[in-house]
This record gives C-alpha cells, sequence and structure tokens, in this order.
C-alpha cells in the first residue's frame, strides 16, 4: 500500500470516527398519541428499546406514501450538513454507516444504512405545518412565555417525517405502525426535545455538522510539490471548493468557463495552466486529476481511443472507497458512471471497440508530457 494510500484511509476513518453517535438505547414515553404526532398525554412511563433489536427486524415502507409525520425535532444545522454532504453523491460513507439522498413527491428524503447494526431507514426534515404549530399553541395555551420559545425552537429547525423504519414492535406484520416510526424518529431526533410529551431523543446524527466542517477545513495532499505559482493555485482550488454543491461539478464548471483551450499550446503543469489560463483541452482533465487527488478523492488517469486518431485523457474519480466512479473528460461530466471504473471508457464512448490505457499521472508531470501508451498494452473496455 503507498504512503498516499495509507494516509488517505487514515483521514477518512478520523473523520468518519467522529461522523455519528453509537447510542445504545432509544426512547419513547409508552402513552404517545399518533394523532398528536407522538406527544404523550402523561408521560406516565417510558419504552427503552436496545438499538440491537433492529438486527432482527426489517425495513418496511410506511403505509402512507407520503411517510409518517412526528413532532420530533431535528436541527437545523444537522438537515443542512446532511444535505451538503450528500448532493450530488451517489452514496458517501459516515462511521459505519452509508448515507444517500433521494428526491421523490417533492420531499428530500436522506437513507442511512448500517449494517453492523442492523440499521436501515429513511427520513425526511420539514419545517412544522400549521398542525404541529397548533399542537404547541394548544399545549402551552396558559404559559405564553413557554409557547413563544417552544414555537421559536420548532420554527428555527425541522420535525422528522419517517418513510421508512423497522418493524421492532410487531415483527410478524408486513408493516410499521406510527410507534415504530416514533422510534426511528426519536433515535435521529435531538438529544434535547423542548416540546412536553415529546421523549429526548438519541442524536444519532448530532456529530454530523461537525464532519462536513472538518471536509471543508482539510489540508490539501501534498503528493507532488507546486513548482510555480503557488498561492495562485491553492487560491483556485479553495475557491473551487468553496462553493455550493458538489466539488467535481464546480471544478468543471470553472475550468470550462475561466480558461480557453486551443490544441496547439505547450504541456502546462496544472498550475501553469491555472496562472496563463491558456491550454490544450488535455490540459484541463490534468488540471482535474491533480486537483481531485489533493482533495482526496481516489483517481485513476486514462487514456481511452477508439483508433490512434481518436486518443484522448479521461478522469475517473470517487470518494471514499465505496461508491460508483464518476468521469471528467476534456468536455463533459459523468456523475456515477459505473460502478466499476474499467467500465466507464465504454460508457463515455458507446459502441464496440473502446480501449484504455491507466496511465500514470506522476510521471506525467515529471516528465512534463502526456508519453506514448506502450505497444501492446491497451486493454479493451
Amino acid at each position: 500500500m503507498t504512503c498516499k494510500r495509507l494516509l488517505l484511509i487514515v483521514l477518512c476513518n478520523l473523520l468518519c470516527a467522529v461522523a455519528l453517535c453509537a447510542a445504545e438505547t432509544v426512547k419513547i414515553y409508552v402513552d404517545f398519541r399518533s394523532g398528536k404526532f407522538g406527544q404523550a398525554g402523561e408521560r406516565a412511563a417510558v419504552k427503552e428499546v436496545p438499538v440491537s433489536a433492529f438486527a432482527t427486524a426489517r425495513t418496511l415502507a410506511a403505509p402512507d406514501p407520503d411517510g409518517i409525520l412526528t413532532a420530533v425535532v431535528l436541527d437545523a444545522r444537522v438537515v443542512e450538513a446532511l444535505t451538503v454532504f450528500l448532493t450530488d453523491y451517489h452514496e458517501r460513507r459516515a462511521g459505519s454507516a452509508w448515507l444517500w439522498l433521494e428526491e421523490a413527491g417533492g420531499r428530500k428524503i436522506f437513507h442511512y444504512y448500517e449494517d453492523s447494526r442492523g440499521l436501515a431507514f429513511s427520513f425526511s426534515a420539514e419545517k412544522p405545518g400549521p398542525g404541529v404549530i397548533s399542537l404547541i399553541d394548544d399545549f402551552y395555551r396558559r404559559d405564553p412565555a413557554n409557547r413563544k420559545d417552544v414555537a421559536a425552537h420548532y420554527k428555527k429547525n425541522y420535525v422528522i417525517r419517517v418513510h421508512s423504519a423497522e418493524n421492532i414492535s410487531e415483527p410478524w406484520i408486513n408493516s410499521i405502525d406510527f410507534e415504530e416510526a416514533l422510534v426511528i424518529a426519536t433515535l435521529i431526533g435531538d438529544t434535547n426535545q423542548e416540546l412536553w410529551g415529546i421523549h429526548d431523543g438519541a442524536g444519532l446524527l448530532r456529530n454530523l455538522p461537525s464532519l462536513v466542517a472538518a471536509k471543508a477545513a482539510l489540508s490539501l495532499y501534498q503528493y507532488r510539490p507546486i513548482e510555480k505559482n503557488e498561492t495562485e493555485y491553492l487560491t483556485f482550488i479553495r475557491r473551487v471548493r468553496d462553493r455550493e454543491g458538489g466539488f467535481a461539478r464546480n471544478l468543471r464548471f470553472a475550468v470550462m468557463n475561466e480558461f480557453d483551450t486551443r490544441p496547439f499550446y505547450d504541456f502546462q503543469l496544472p498550475e501553469e495552466f491555472v496562472l496563463s489560463g491558456n491550454g490544450k483541452p488535455e490540459d484541463r482533465v490534468l488540471l482535474y486529476t491533480d486537483v481531485l487527488v489533493r482533495m482526496g478523492f481516489e483517481a485513476r488517469l486514462l487514456a481511452v481511443a477508439r483508433d490512434a486518431e481518436s486518443q484522448s485523457l479521461v478522469v475517473v474519480f470517487r470518494e471514499g472507497e465505496r461508491g460508483n466512479w464518476s468521469a471528467l473528460t476534456e468536455q463533459d461530466i459523468f456523475p456515477n458512471a459505473a460502478a466499476d471504473w474499467k467500465k466507464i471508457p465504454s460508457v463515455i464512448m458507446p459502441g464496440e471497440n473502446v480501449w484504455y490505457h491507466e496511465m500514470d499521472y506522476q510521471r506525467v508531470f515529471r516528465e512534463r508530457k502526456v508519453y506514448d501508451v506502450p505497444a501492446g498494452s491497451w486493454i479493451k473496455s
């Protein structure tokens, strides 16, 4: 294993270790009322569900296609971090779990899968509607000070709508009920629930904002020295990184809009290309490769061709150890193009007789040229 690979794995593990909270149990009030979004009437008793119980349960969709709404609050910072963390990604790892984002029915649905604890569920987060607000107004009708504070807390944050949960209460039934949805919402929800009758949550995702902030503040991986214009080059990378949205899309947008390419330019290192603003079309791909590697992506530089006259460069990349591979060519981006990077050439160049060769990008930069592919080393995609 190379030093670079080891360093990236260590960094990834350090970040993932702080991503999620390993709750042992989830607690709800026994006298919850589904008609009041899970608020208990008397808080007479508590039901404690061990997280280990999820390992023997099945994940089932909510009976209502629109999900099951609860009055369990989720911090706005967690929702924002989830959105940033998952936008433009097929899936991402956080701790021992995998998360992904799906848009359906006008909602952003977050999916959570953790094989080691048998956890699998999905939920969305929304601003509280009139039903939840009227619940607060009614409960605190004789306590205007608390009514104002609790309502403000709800309006500042989000409530959880469960779209799939585990049938831990009645595993012999092929559906989930409100109690099972409430357990999942409480597992996710904030550890301090301000509405009387809603039990404090386990805060499963409460460390996610710190993870996202840590990733944004990571130093670039210096796999090779920046030979010229280091300040300008790093400024360009950080400017791309700080934009909203997916990093690879933002990188392509910046390159396509800020740099001119013509086939007759001489070879340039990525840092030289950024400073000059002019280069060959292949300089785009070399810039993408360099920046993605520095940002910690797993990246491979490929020469692809149908014949000797059509050879071009492509960088395939992904974040982390799993998930689909994406590709950046001289002109386009192909997100989540294939699970196996070896299939990407035939995806971006449909048809028969598509060949590829994995290039040594460090050699390209060291020799300051795109070297010729050795005879007999082309592989059919």
